[in-house]
């Protein structure tokens, strides 16, 4: 009698595609938005009105301009994979502030996107989770 032992590498969940909120509030990427992926970046659009952030895979800084309060703000932005799920952090100065923003980007069995923002503002922070659904 033998037993063979197959490794099978666990293949990441695909965050490609468009996305549209599903719960939670719009912080963030807003009411809709769509991403793609080439070997080296994500790329996330934002709709409606715009705006493209990309993110370098291999975790080296990339920058990304937003508008925020009306303002052209330079963010400085990492992507690291965690498992299954991506963590996109982003540091800015906005409105007088140092702000540290990271995103943590889950697939659930669903298929749903799930997304929890956590703002370190000086030594205030606040969290929210928004989810989508791939449409």
């Amino acid at each position: 009698m033998w037993a063979a032992t197959v490794a099978v590498a666990q293949s990441s969940p695909s965050f490609v595609g468009k996305w549209t909120l599903s719960s939670g509030p719009t912080l963030g990427w807003g009411p809709e938005f769509t991403t793609s992926q080439d070997n080296r970046t994500l790329t996330v659009v934002r709709a409606p009105g715009g705006g493209k952030s990309v993110y370098n895979l291999d975790g080296s800084e990339s920058t990304n301009t937003v508008l925020i309060g009306g303002q052209q703000i330079s963010q400085r932005c990492n992507l690291k994979r965690d498992g299954a799920k991506i963590v996109l952090t982003s540091v800015y100065h906005a409105q007088g502030f140092d702000i540290r923003r990271t995103e943590t980007w889950e697939i659930a069995p669903s298929g749903d996107l799930s997304i929890t923002f956590d703002y370190l503002q000086g030594d205030k922070s606040t969290s929210h989770t928004t989810k989508y659904r791939k449409s």
